[in-house]
């Protein structure tokens, strides 16, 4: 999964993901803190995958494709 999107010419970037079950409550001091810890995504959907990955002792993985901007923040 890691070395795909290179072969296909995609920059892509490798990183933590905070995942969370409220419908758009990030705020700006949240995303700072994120943003200063390196994580590079937040969205709401793939806890339960990475759960039951846990549960069958497999490795998850996921892909994301960024849509928004945070005010402020650059895309990296």
């Amino acid at each position: 999964m890691q070395r795909q999107p290179a072969t296909a010419g995609i920059d892509a970037h490798n990183g933590a993901t905070q995942t969370t079950d409220a419908f758009y409550r990030e705020t700006t001091a949240g995303i700072n803190y994120y943003t200063a810890d390196d994580v590079l995504t937040i969205e709401m959907k793939i806890a339960s995958l990475f759960t039951i990955a846990q549960y069958r002792d497999i490795m998850p993985g996921a892909i994301f494709t960024p849509f928004l901007a945070w005010p402020g923040l650059p895309l990296r």
